[in-house]
């Protein structure tokens, strides 16, 4: 059984910003050799941790979650592949 529900129920912004701007998110996106592997693997593990959090915050209840991450940057701040 999956417990899941929105984003916002569970965290702040700030939160989701920290989450996401992680070194190792960061890294993940950085490193990967696929245009949007490393975004995936930050929205599946953001998506998993979102489920620890509504478990905790609303046991059985469940909502659906949708995650995209996308980062942006200015010219040169990331290095393209």
């Amino acid at each position: 059984m999956f417990y899941v529900d929105g984003v916002w129920d569970n965290w702040t912004y700030d939160d989701v910003t920290k989450f996401v701007m992680d070194p190792s998110c960061v890294q993940a996106v950085l490193s990967s050799n696929t245009p949007n592997g490393g975004a995936a693997r930050v929205s599946h593990s953001f998506l998993h941790r979102n489920m620890i959090h509504s478990k905790f915050n609303f046991g059985g209840q469940a909502d659906n979650a949708t995650s995209i991450v996308l980062y942006l940057s200015r010219a040169n701040e990331f290095p393209s592949h």
